[in-house]
């Protein structure tokens, strides 16, 4: 099951521009923080940040298998996860976790319900969802 992000995950992106553009005053002679220039160039590094994130919404980040999470990197699809022996899936309070066999629940910091597509979710809970984790 492939998971994708929320839409707002660019906007939350989007500061990473300004961040970028942040050092160019200590580079650059007679530039400043208070130049009208300085903020353009911020701008639309962050709307150009922005724009790239939105064009991939569509994709995949995180994919959740029957034992195995997968989540998208720089180089392909990397395994965070592999249940062991006796563990399953539980999609509960807003996380997902893995339960062992004696009971015992291990978080997966990838998958949270804020940071998931509505609808991706619902089907996670689907599949895997319990009432509580404990």
């Amino acid at each position: 099951m492939k998971l994708r992000p929320k839409w707002y995950a660019p906007l939350l992106l989007a500061p990473i521009g300004v961040l970028a553009v942040a050092p160019l005053p200590l580079v650059e002679p007679g530039a400043d923080y208070t130049g009208r220039g300085f903020w353009i160039a911020a701008g639309a590094v962050a709307a150009a940040v922005a724009l790239i994130g939105t064009a991939l919404l569509p994709f995949a980040v995180i994919r959740v298998e029957e034992r195995e999470l997968w989540v998208r990197g720089k180089y392909g699809w990397n395994r965070r996860v592999a249940l062991e022996d006796g563990e399953r899936w539980v999609a509960a309070g807003g996380r997902l976790w893995s339960r062992g066999p004696d009971g015992a629940l291990r978080e997966s910091r990838e998958v949270r319900r804020w940071a998931v597509l509505g609808a991706d979710w619902d089907r996670l809970e689907a599949a895997y969802g319990e009432d509580r984790p404990g």
